[in-house]
């Protein structure tokens, strides 16, 4: 399982515009909450599964997960956040 810390990280090394997380059931998917900060392509959002840290690009990761509901979301930097980095959410 990988921490909330961990993936971020993961995403910010990939494309460090992402300044926006959304929490899902089984990961957590980073993009820009301005359109014209990342413009699609390998600027898309970016998956990190919670229970390996395998990235996925949003694409390929909808189609299995379609019907599952967002948990939380909230723009990195925030007082949410803080909460998922010193571990007191477990979402």
């Amino acid at each position: 399982m990988i921490s909330y810390a961990e993936a971020k990280k993961r995403a910010l090394d990939a494309r460090a515009e992402y300044d926006y997380c959304t929490v899902r059931k089984d990961a957590y998917v980073f993009s820009c909450s301005k359109d014209e900060m990342c413009d699609g392509g390998p600027d898309a959002p970016i998956v990190i599964l919670k229970e390996d840290g395998r990235a996925l690009n949003f694409t390929g990761y909808i189609y299995d997960h379609l019907s599952e509901e967002d948990l939380d979301s909230f723009k990195l930097g925030s007082e949410k956040e803080k909460k998922y980095l010193e571990g007191e959410s477990s979402l």
